[in-house]
Parts: structure tokens; C-alpha cells; sequence
């Protein structure tokens, strides 16, 4: 399982080679994976703009403690949307009992080409509805591409069953990147 593991993180960071198209890394989660747990989270969504079609993004998550998490994404879809794969890493900096603000930054193949990707998140509940809010930022470096796509983050997510949520996400293209919505499962292990 270890060595399974490291496999899947060496090969989401490998820099593919892909051809120019827009942006669109998958959305960072509200439900972090925690302490030694694993999280799975699958997404079919839609993207409204500049183009229109089906995508999926996909997330394999490993909590390290309660604070880090270790993220392998996938993303695959409608034409110009190119495979993507990357990875990243999950800092909480603050939590109390009703809020948590999270830091990530991390690396692409796929999309507008490869780069580096950075966001921030702020999340709570509401009752059993989870919420969350945040940016993320893509620095593609790809063909000497000078693009900084940003994207505004909105979600939600509730419990249907034990260790299983039910999450929407939606993101708003602030820069050169697109606007979609997502929705889907997230296993918690």
C-alpha cells in the first residue's frame, strides 16, 4: 500500500507535455483527509465558459497529520480541456471549532500547459452543510507561457452516509482561466 502510495504521488508530479488550452486545475476540497486517513473524491462537472462541456476531476488525498494533507488530482474532458495532473500540499494555519483557513501550493501537467499552483481556503459549517470559500491561483510556466490563471472557489458539501459526502463546487473565472461547477462524492477512509 506504501509503495502504491509514493507511486501515484511521483507519477501526478511528472510534467507532461501538453498542448495549449484553458486552464481549469481541479477545485481544492472543504473535507481535509485528517491524520493517516485517506480521502477519494470524484467530481463530474460542467464548464460554462469560454467553452462549453463535460469534465471530470478526480483526488486521491493522504492526511499526514490533522494540519497536512498530501493531494495526487486528475482532471480529464470536454475539447480544448486537456488531461491534467498534479499534485499538492495542504497547510492548515488555523482552525477553532466553527473555522478553518487552509494554504496549498503544489504543481500541474495538463491544462494551459504545466506550473505551479497556490490557493487559499476558508471553510465551516452551517448545521450539517459544509461551506467553503477560496482562490486558487495557476502559474503556468509551460512554452515560456507568461499566464497566471485565477479562479474564485465556492462549495458545499453534507454527509449522506458514514465517511461519505455528497459536494458541489463552483468556479468563477476572475483571469484567463474557466467558470464551471462540479459535483460529486468524497470517501473518507
Amino acid at each position: 500500500m506504501k509503495r502504491t502510495f509514493i507511486a501515484l504521488l511521483l507519477l501526478s508530479n511528472v510534467m507532461l507535455v501538453s498542448s495549449m488550452s484553458l486552464a481549469g486545475t481541479p477545485p481544492p476540497l472543504r473535507i481535509s483527509a485528517g491524520g493517516r486517513n485517506w480521502l477519494i473524491a470524484a467530481q463530474p462537472g460542467i464548464v460554462f465558459s469560454p467553452y462549453q462541456g463535460f469534465i471530470f476531476h478526480g483526488q486521491l488525498t493522504y492526511g499526514i497529520s490533522d494540519l497536512i494533507d498530501i493531494n495526487g488530482r486528475f482532471g480529464a474532458g470536454a475539447q480544448p480541456y486537456r488531461l491534467l495532473v498534479g499534485g499538492d500540499v495542504r497547510f492548515g494555519i488555523y482552525r477553532s471549532s466553527s473555522i478553518r483557513f487552509d494554504l496549498y501550493a503544489g504543481g500541474h501537467a495538463g491544462g494551459l500547459g504545466a506550473g505551479f499552483d497556490a490557493g487559499a481556503m476558508i471553510s465551516g459549517r452551517a448545521g450539517i452543510v459544509g461551506l467553503m470559500a477560496g482562490v486558487d491561483v495557476d502559474f503556468v510556466v509551460e512554452n515560456n507561457a507568461n499566464v497566471v490563471p485565477v479562479n474564485l472557489v465556492l462549495g458545499l458539501d453534507f454527509p449522506v452516509a458514514r465517511n461519505l459526502y455528497f459536494n458541489v463546487t463552483g468556479e468563477i473565472n476572475l483571469n484567463q482561466s474557466i467558470t464551471g461547477i462540479s459535483g460529486g462524492l468524497i470517501f473518507t477512509l
